[in-house]
């Protein structure tokens, strides 16, 4: 008796085209939702930090002013606040130096830099953070968080707590913006370098079209929000990001966060002198960042807040003052 084996034979199947059409499109449709999830994930990782950030710049002021009795002033204002940054090393370094060596300093201090910035560079003394000026462009009478200038002199009050009469927390002391990249100098020509700045417009301050007369304020605010008026960058040296040197990066009050910035004179892109005759050194320097709707403001109070960019203009230029006597509300 033959006893007959039953083999199965199996025969392997390979992948459709139309299979993996799915599976391609599967992946495609995952990586469309995660991506931009980590992508917010990220911002927000980095919101956090350009915040925590301006919040130690505030808690820095207060130490030194309780350590002198007074803020930090105009001149070296952020080589003051490096031994309350846990940057004594630093401190020592360039306070033994020539102000010179203050511009072409390489050096990395995270807490000047916010990592939502994408131009911003640690190891290029950039600073993300500028101290208020406050809502007037009269050098003398600077009215924000650095003190009016003494008669016949170029030295500044002390701001003190107490000439904060506005209040701390209805005073800001601290905002973002954007740094100008420096390597806008070696574009060759003015076509290039005006395509180069209206793509970053908002870093940089702009030489206006329109003539403005004092008192002038509001009205070359005004004035530089219109495109057509904003005839070419310029890149004035003492309007620098330079985190450290003589006169510090500063912003002003005369237009919200995110406005554009105009300046009645200095040299632009290419290097030619503009503005002459006019109301010379004349600035509107608004808080700018790459975050959606404004800008991060830490106040004399020490706390921080995200200012929208819908905000009035007369309560932002309130908030500029330290003693305007205005009434700010909520804001």
């Amino acid at each position: 008796m033959h006893l007959l084996s039953c083999r199965t034979t199996t025969t392997r199947r390979g992948v459709t085209a139309i299979e993996v059409l799915v599976v391609v499109f599967v992946i495609s449709l995952l990586l469309t939702i995660a991506l931009p999830a980590v992508q917010r994930s990220r911002e927000t990782s980095r919101r956090v930090q350009c915040q925590n950030n301006l919040r130690q710049l505030g808690v820095a002021a207060h130490q030194y002013e309780a350590a002198q009795q007074h803020f930090p002033g105009l001149y070296y204002h952020f080589r003051s606040l490096l031994p309350y940054l846990d940057q004594e090393a630093l401190y020592e370094t360039l306070s033994s130096r020539s102000s010179a060596y203050y511009l072409n300093y390489a050096g990395a201090v995270p807490a000047l830099i916010c990592p939502s910035d994408s131009l911003a560079d640690v190891t290029q003394n950039d600073s993300s953070y500028r101290v208020n000026l406050g809502s007037t462009l009269e050098d003398a009478k600077f009215n924000g968080m650095i003190g009016e200038r003494k008669l016949r002199s170029r030295y500044r009050q002390a701001v003190h707590v107490q000439n904060v009469r506005d209040g701390l927390s209805n005073t800001a002391f601290y905002a973002e913006r954007l740094v100008q990249p420096d390597d806008v100098r070696s574009i060759p020509d003015r076509s290039t370098a005006d395509i180069f700045t209206r793509r970053h417009a908002n870093r940089f301050l702009w030489w206006p079209a329109t003539t403005t007369f004092i008192p002038f304020e509001q009205q070359l605010a005004t004035d530089c929000q219109m495109e057509t008026n904003r005839v070419t960058a310029l890149i004035p040296n003492h309007y620098r990001d330079y985190a450290f040197a003589a006169q510090p990066p500063h912003y002003t009050h005369h237009a919200v966060p995110n406005a554009f910035g105009c300046y009645l004179s200095g040299v632009d892109v290419v290097g030619i002198n503009m503005g002459a005759g006019r109301n010379a050194g004349e600035m509107i320097v608004p808080p700018t960042s790459q975050h959606t709707g404004g800008a991060f403001v830490v106040f004399a109070d020490g706390a921080t807040r995200f200012v929208g960019q819908s905000i009035d203009q007369a309560v932002w230029s309130a908030l500029g003052t330290r003693a305007g006597g205005d009434d700010v509300g909520a804001f």
